[in-house]
């Protein structure tokens, strides 16, 4: 079974960080998987990947473009790991494209969504319901 991840960026996890670390690794002990697809980003990306990388599950690193610098965590996460380039440079839809590519490469979808229609975290839901995959959202969060 291969995870795809989508989440919040720190601003929108309402101070949940801990908990949102908890319900990741239940819900990888529970799931088992191969492997999970992250997008990398600060907050809920890199929250589990960390839970991944403690738990040895490999971790598909997926960035919508090459960059030059990468922030310490993420040097961590991508130790030992593949790193995958979705686009060849910025564009407005790479990070789209990015997140459709972990979608499709996944079984299952674990989300940290607060809900609102709005941003990357709900656009790919709503791009992993027409591809007719699993969500399981962590339900900690509310609209604000």
């Amino acid at each position: 079974m291969k995870i795809a991840i989508t989440g919040h960026r720190p601003q929108r996890l309402q101070n949940q960080n801990k908990e949102i670390k908890k319900w990741f690794k239940k819900q990888f002990k529970k799931l088992n998987p191969e492997c999970i697809y992250c997008g990398m980003a600060q907050g809920a990306d890199q929250i589990a990947a960390l839970v991944a990388k403690e738990l040895n599950i490999p971790v598909i690193c997926c960035y919508p473009f090459p960059k030059k610098n990468f922030h310490p965590t993420e040097e961590y996460i991508m130790e030992g790991n593949t790193i995958v380039f979705t686009s060849e440079q910025y564009s407005k839809k790479a990070y789209y494209i990015r997140d459709c590519f972990m979608v499709d490469h996944s079984n299952i979808v674990l989300s940290v969504w607060d809900g609102l229609s709005n941003g990357g975290t709900y656009l790919t839901i709503e791009y992993a319901k027409k591809q007719n995959k699993q969500i399981i959202n962590y339900q900690g969060l509310t609209k604000q």
